[in-house]
């Protein structure tokens, strides 16, 4: 016996045909927003977007440090033109959920305070995007530590759940399912060495 269910497909191609644009532009108008951007502070910035989020690198020579206070303070009216665009735009920006990190392989990196429309954007030793952490070396261990104790704690929910298991073919296909897909998630980022030429 088979039951085909109509509920999900008549209320999904409702809302385009009676809603129209507003259903199907939302997040094209942020995308535009953001190329705008792109386009605006080209050869300043290095935007890039995901989701509904982005990240503002500033496209300066990578040898050059915030030494004196003239950098620190063009870097600051840089993020103040972007508040205000963004506020002329009628796009919020969450200054709660800026923050600042210094890419550096020096053992003392300089900590400068910077703000957004006077107020101050926090600092983070790392971030994680799209499921990677990246630390200001850019050494990748607290990545690396994180994805094994996650794949720890999944061969151990493993092994509690599997205890009456005598299907070895099954027990190796939860474990690439479950432990080792973890462990391989995103790994040519992290562990580049692994790649093959």
């Amino acid at each position: 016996m088979s039951l085909k269910v109509h509920f999900l497909d008549s209320h999904l191609v409702y809302f385009p045909e009676t809603l129209g644009a507003v259903s199907e532009e939302q997040g094209e108008r942020f995308h535009r927003y953001i190329k705008e951007m792109e386009i605006r502070y080209q050869g300043k910035w290095n935007v890039s977007m995901i989701a509904d989020y982005c990240w503002i690198l500033q496209r300066d020579n990578p040898c050059k440090v915030h030494k004196k206070k003239t950098d620190k303070r063009t870097f600051e009216s840089d993020l103040d033109c972007l508040f205000k665009w963004c506020t002329v735009n009628k796009l919020h920006l969450n200054i709660e959920k800026c923050s600042i990190l210094s890419y550096t392989r020096k053992a003392q990196s300089l900590n400068h305070v910077y703000k957004i429309n006077d107020l101050v954007l926090s600092r983070s030793d790392s971030v994680t995007d799209l499921g990677i952490i990246f630390d200001t070396k850019l050494v990748f261990f607290q990545h690396i530590d994180s994805m094994v104790s996650k794949a720890y704690r999944r061969l151990g929910i493993l092994k509690l759940k599997t205890i009456e298991f005598s299907s070895e073919i099954a027990l190796k296909v939860l474990y690439s399912a479950h432990v080792r897909s973890s462990l391989e998630c995103c790994s040519i980022a992290w562990d580049p060495n692994r790649i093959k030429t």
